[in-house]
């Protein structure tokens, strides 16, 4: 890692071990390895080809800064964000912070005979939410991360891929305890919102009406509004519309399609159509996004 242009492109590159485990971990600490600035600054937009997990152990004077697919956040002490492939994102790291990110994909999942949908349970599509731990689940929680870390750079140790997959598994189940404690709400509404988000991320086209999500659910209006309020404090035509402003953004700035292209890619009959909806959502034209 040269310079801090290249902090998340070097993420996943920083040794063999990604590429035969898919899986890295590194503490905050790693980031200012060779003399790099006091702060790590990626303020350019970075689309992310793998899962990433932040763990903050120790806050600094201010909290760590970000986006993620164009929402503001922050995360302080004892904060956890899960952040799915595929998102937009930029970060700002003191060096003063501590704490750990992990890096993981698909297949280290398939590898530890994990199902992919064991990932619905982390993933918050449309707000982003961060879990905040008190201190003894952190200190508790942190343990695993020690492990796994001091294991992950065990070169001695011949059963290290073993032991090491193992303990990543058992933190995963931990985590899902967590969010799972988190969540006082109605479980079956937890999995319908859920399914509603999958409905979302995975059709090619974004169905642009509410109606073709409650008749995909076998839900009223009423009641797919309900659920999003309760999860997200949105209502569903509204998070309908932020997957879709998300999707625009994440083509005006990562792809060679024009602005015509892209509106017929996202389902919009007619190019001025989409220039409309994408202004009276994001206060900018397509151009004016795509330029900036």
């Amino acid at each position: 890692m040269k310079n801090k242009d290249e902090f998340l492109n070097r993420m996943p590159l920083s040794g063999c071990k990604f590429e035969e485990l898919a899986f890295e971990i590194l503490r905050f600490s790693d980031f200012n390895q060779e003399n790099l600035p006091d702060e790590i600054k990626m303020s350019e937009h970075h689309f992310i080809d793998f899962h990433l997990i932040l763990f903050c152990t120790k806050g600094a004077h201010q909290n760590i800064n970000l986006t993620v697919n164009y929402i503001d956040l922050c995360l302080g002490e004892y904060d956890l964000l899960i952040i799915p492939k595929g998102s937009v994102i930029t970060i700002n790291v003191s060096t003063n912070h501590q704490g750990y990110s992990i890096l993981f994909d698909d297949s280290f999942l398939k590898q530890n005979f994990i199902e992919l949908s064991f990932l619905s349970t982390f993933w918050h599509l449309s707000n982003n939410e961060k879990l905040t731990l008190n201190k003894t689940d952190s200190l508790n929680l942190r343990q695993f991360y020690d492990l796994i870390y001091t294991e992950y750079h065990n070169e001695a140790n011949s059963n290290t891929t073993i032991i090491l997959q193992s303990l990543v598994k058992s933190l995963f189940l931990k985590l899902q305890d967590h969010i799972i404690q988190s969540n006082q709400t109605n479980q079956i509404s937890y999995i319908t919102y859920k399914k509603f988000e999958k409905l979302l991320v995975s059709s090619h086209n974004i169905n642009k009406t509410t109606d073709f999500y409650c008749t995909a659910l076998h839900l009223t209006s009423f009641k797919l509004n309900e659920i999003c309020k309760l999860y997200c404090n949105q209502s569903a035509k509204k998070v309908l519309n932020l997957q879709i402003v998300f999707e625009a953004k994440k083509l005006l700035l990562f792809s060679q399609l024009n602005i015509q292209e892209i509106a017929f890619e996202l389902g919009f009959s007619e190019a001025t159509n989409f220039s409309k909806f994408f202004k009276r959502n994001v206060k900018k034209t397509p151009k004016e996004f795509r330029d900036s």
